[in-house]
């Protein structure tokens, strides 16, 4: 069966410092967790990623919203989606919005951030 992970993004509200938690389906299935938990010690919900059942080249687990660099897209830097049913590179400002190019299975892959802890490395500086 394929293994469900499921990183949460959490952002403390007075102290602007970031955790993130990692749970596995058998986690979440647990009748005595609950997220709420993580919730309730002044923490907001950011968003909620997908493991992919990937790992890149360092053997990092790649994550729904991971900014990655890859020799597929000519080295540019990567978000990973979700789009058309399968998990797929999105470049951003390339001039092809909602564009996504599927993930080939030779791909060198290289985590080098996310969308929540560095979204600087698209270009988005709304933060």
């Amino acid at each position: 069966m394929k293994e469900i992970k499921i990183k949460y993004y959490y952002k403390n509200i007075f102290r602007e410092e970031m955790k993130i938690k990692i749970l596995d389906i058998e986690s979440i299935e647990d009748l005595d967790f609950s997220i709420t938990k993580l919730e309730n010690y002044h923490l907001k919900l950011l968003g909620r990623c997908l493991y992919t059942g990937l790992k890149d080249k360092n053997g990092t687990e790649i994550y729904e919203g991971d900014i990655v660099k890859t020799n597929q897209m000519h080295d540019n830097y990567c978000k990973i989606e979700f789009y058309a049913n399968s998990w797929c590179f999105d470049v951003p400002n390339s001039g092809r919005e909602g564009w996504c190019e599927s993930i080939r299975t030779d791909a060198e892959i290289e985590v080098i951030g996310n969308i929540y802890e560095n979204p600087e490395l698209l270009g988005d500086n709304d933060e």
